[in-house]
């Protein structure tokens, strides 16, 4: 199992489970060869380091539609379309969009409307 999933999710749960009582220790017994991969987070088709990680390539897929998911809910709506993706290399693997904060400017012309019929 790499360590990077061992301190990112086990280890986390650890503390929060005993409520920072327990300890863990983590002895390296060899080194073996795994499929892992690079998995890029991406706002409007940049990448962001910080939330880039290694992981296993059965566990990509889920990972990162679960980071889009929860950065779709964290992010605020803004004037232009966000667009969130999980990538491995150049292959998108999941996305989520938050939309744009639109005007309605439908609004402003039925109340002259009805405004002007009112007046008449």
């Amino acid at each position: 199992m790499p360590l990077a999933e061992i301190v990112f999710d086990f280890y986390d749960n650890l503390k929060s489970i005993s409520k920072g009582y327990a300890s863990f220790d983590y002895h390296m017994h060899d080194f073996r060869e795994s499929d892992l991969v690079k998995l890029d987070i991406k706002l409007n088709g940049e990448n962001v380091d910080a939330f880039s990680a290694l992981i296993h390539r059965s566990k990509a897929y889920h990972f990162g539609s679960r980071l889009c998911e929860k950065l779709k809910d964290l992010i605020p709506r803004q004037q232009f379309v966000i667009a969130i993706q999980a990538a491995i290399g150049a292959k998108i693997i999941a996305r989520e969009t938050i939309s744009a904060m639109r005007k309605d400017v439908t609004a402003n012309v039925m109340v002259v409307i009805f405004l002007e019929n009112e007046n008449s």
